[in-house]
């Protein structure tokens, strides 16, 4: 005895059925749209915010940072950041890890006014 396999679709049931299909990938489709719009937007904001808080963070002088500048440029630094010319950033979101690792120049002591202006 065969076993009982139900009615057959008639194919305008199967194109409906597709088509009902398709409306529900399509709304699928618009919320993860929306969705990876927030996502980015996000994401764009809290970069934002890490350099923000980076720039902030830089407490120096114009002089000091043009010689920084000229340091990193010369290849003295390899972003690694003078001890003197940095503190503590301002309280933000939590922030993941920087690519690269802040490090406490040891190589060379700190610059001062006179070093800097001496460069010029």
């Amino acid at each position: 005895m065969r076993g009982f396999r139900g009615a057959r679709k008639t194919p305008e049931q199967e194109l409906e059925e597709t088509r009902e299909e398709l409306a529900s990938a399509k709304e699928k489709q618009a919320r993860w749209t929306a969705r990876v719009a927030e996502l980015q937007d996000s994401v764009t904001a809290q970069e934002n915010a890490l350099i923000l808080g980076a720039v902030r963070s830089v407490a120096a002088s114009p002089e000091e940072l043009r010689g920084l500048l000229d340091r990193i440029r010369g290849g003295g630094l390899i972003p690694v950041v003078a001890e003197t010319v940095t503190r503590e950033p301002p309280a933000v979101a939590e922030t993941p890890p920087a690519p690269y690792e802040i490090q406490a120049d040891t190589e060379e002591p700190p610059l001062s006014e006179e070093d800097l202006l001496d460069e010029e």
